[in-house]
């Protein structure tokens, strides 16, 4: 899961009890898939729908708000956006849990995929695939990015995932052409 992601960066989660999960132990509430979550005490029970407006108006909303006030971005340089926003964690390193996730480049992966576009349409102009030909296990091999862990992902995979921005400009600021913009 992104969890680990998210609380490897010291992102602040608001856990959300839902209906069917059973709390046996208030100890050790967590699921154990998710043993990340044993440092957040605080989590908003909605496993009763019939309470779920007095909770999320009197427990969900004052958490968000208080992790909203009290959350001071950095400014977003140019660089930095060069740098960071066309950037996806690898989604096997998500899901086997690494505890450093692999950052991918979008742009490597649309080089790559557009690679294999020109290699098939030259191929199909030259008359050595017909239409609607199923690529070979090598050829699908070459559609992949690999991530530092040595997970491969297809470019396809990596361009459908959205990116984690770590800080996101006011857009009022941007279009008011305030410098810094404020970030939350």
């Amino acid at each position: 899961a992104e969890i680990q992601l998210h609380v490897a960066k010291g992102c602040p989660l608001i856990p959300l009890i839902l209906p069917g999960f059973e709390i046996a132990d208030y100890a050790a509430w967590w699921p154990d898939a998710t043993p990340e979550l044993r440092h957040r005490s605080l989590f908003v029970d909605l496993r009763d729908p019939q309470l779920w407006p007095h909770k999320v108006a009197f427990e969900l909303l004052p958490q968000v708000n208080k992790f909203l006030s009290e959350w001071r971005g950095e400014s977003v340089s140019s660089e930095a956006l060069r740098h960071v926003l066309p950037r996806v964690p690898c989604p096997q390193c998500v899901r086997s849990g690494v505890s450093d996730v692999s950052l991918l480049d979008r742009a490597h992966a649309l080089a790559t995929l557009d690679a294999i576009r020109a290699k098939h349409q030259a191929a199909a102009t030259s008359s050595r695939r017909r239409v609607g030909e199923r690529a070979s296990e090598e050829e699908e091999e070459e559609g992949k990015v690999e991530c530092a862990h040595g997970h491969r992902t297809r470019a396809e995979d990596i361009l459908s995932r959205g990116v984690l921005y770590d800080a996101v400009p006011c857009p009022q600021c941007v279009q008011g052409r305030e410098a810094p913009p404020c970030c939350f």
